[in-house]
């Protein structure tokens, strides 16, 4: 696939300009989308993951043990020719410290070949019984944190775990966790959560993405419009919160206004169902029945409520795709275009590549999509505001001028 010219990267002009999307795009930005194909913002709206990776399957066999932990020429080729707009690390990744470093430069080099543009980099360090990096510092979890109600020890929290990520060329926390922890049975958020107190979690979530941003790592805030008042796993099931937009806005929603009238670049949604916020259905290609619609796939949650009434102007990254909640009922195709469809600027984790074979599937995905711009299912102006809300997180984190000379293993050691 043809990369976004090397000039184009080159290009910044100083004055910056106010689009209908209400996104503020340098004039660097809107040289790099003019440049691109419709083919190459899709991909660039794509947030992958090599967990594993198998490279000999001249056996047959689909094997899927082998942790991806250095760059390897296959993977170097896919890089190389797609435009993913970002990458998603797991512990199977970043296990040591020089290991981690020189995947994250032969990641980045791979993206930026030929004046490719440079990836978001990505992992979910929440600090507490989740944490990616192999020899980063175990902190205490959210709750821990919100129960001292100590806004600087969150900042404290988010620059420790700022230095670390950014010091192996990771540029992206998914995290942290900005869910009310309102339910008790909740099995997914529970210690995740700062507290039951929606500002509280709103005021620590916000001090930990300053924290983080202190040392130029985007934050992350998840799980759009809440996670916390839900009975149900989403990896493994379709939750459902039936509250209305008022009881949402008085709790769930709160943390998230309080973060992005603070700035916060990145917004996770969940694969929840809010069927007063929206009860539209769609027929499913996989099951053949009508299917009601997640956020993930809600126009009226992420469009109308995030985008427009609460004025997010960053980049909405979906969760994982190949959860049980949006994988039980669609199709991978169906649902990357559903997702974009309602407004997600990046869809993580499209399908799950383990082989060469599995790359197949990823340009099924791309096909699909790229029929339904062309046949107006998806306007093309839909996709330049995911692109131009990727990139310009991008350049105001410096990603876009990514070089290796920027970085230390020493440091990083």
């Amino acid at each position: 696939m043809k990369k976004v010219s090397a000039i184009a990267l080159s290009t910044a002009m100083a004055l910056s300009m106010a689009l209908p999307s209400k996104v503020n795009a340098t004039s660097r930005v809107d040289q790099l989308l003019s440049n691109m194909s419709t083919r190459q913002k899709i991909t660039q709206m794509l947030m992958v993951d090599f967990r594993y990776w198998d490279e000999d399957l001249s056996d047959g066999a689909q094997t899927t043990g082998h942790e991806f932990t250095k760059m390897n020429d296959q993977v170097r080729k896919i890089v190389e020719d797609y435009d993913f707009g970002a990458l998603i690390y797991f512990a199977q990744n970043i296990q040591k410290t020089e290991q981690s470093y020189n995947l994250s430069m032969a990641m980045q080099k791979a993206a930026t070949k030929d004046g490719g543009i440079p990836l978001l980099i990505s992992a979910d360090q929440e600090g507490g019984s989740v944490y990616r990096l192999g020899s980063g510092t175990a902190l205490p979890g959210n709750m821990a944190l919100g129960a001292t109600h100590n806004t600087e020890y969150a900042k404290k929290a988010g620059q420790i775990i700022g230095s670390e990520l950014s010091s192996i060329g990771i540029n992206t926390n998914l995290a942290p966790v900005v869910d009310v922890n309102n339910n008790a049975n909740n099995p997914v958020i529970g210690l995740r959560s700062y507290s039951d107190n929606a500002d509280v979690v709103g005021n620590m979530a916000s001090a930990t993405i300053a924290g983080l941003k202190d040392y130029n790592v985007i934050g992350c805030a998840k799980h759009f419009p809440g996670h916390g008042d839900t009975a149900t796993d989403s990896h493994y099931g379709l939750p459902i919160v039936n509250k209305s937009k008022a009881e949402l806005l008085n709790n769930e929603l709160k943390p998230y206004k309080i973060a992005i009238n603070q700035g916060i670049e990145m917004i996770m949604t969940a694969h929840i169902l809010y069927p007063q916020l929206d009860d539209t259905t769609v027929v499913s290609e996989k099951t053949g029945n009508e299917e009601k619609k997640p956020a993930t796939m809600s126009k009226a949650i992420i469009t109308d409520l995030l985008k427009g009434e609460m004025g997010f102007n960053g980049v909405v990254t979906t969760d994982a795709m190949n959860m049980k909640a949006i994988a039980d009922t669609f199709g991978e195709s169906q649902a990357v275009k559903l997702a974009i469809e309602a407004g997600a600027d990046l869809i993580c984790m499209p399908t799950v590549l383990y082989n060469q074979e599995d790359v197949k599937k990823l340009d099924t995905i791309i096909d699909y999509v790229e029929d339904a711009v062309n046949n107006g299912e998806i306007s093309e102006s839909r996709l330049d505001d995911g692109c131009r809300r990727i990139l310009t997180v991008k350049e105001n984190r410096g990603i876009l001028d990514w070089k290796e000379s920027n970085f230390s293993l020493n440091k990083a050691l």
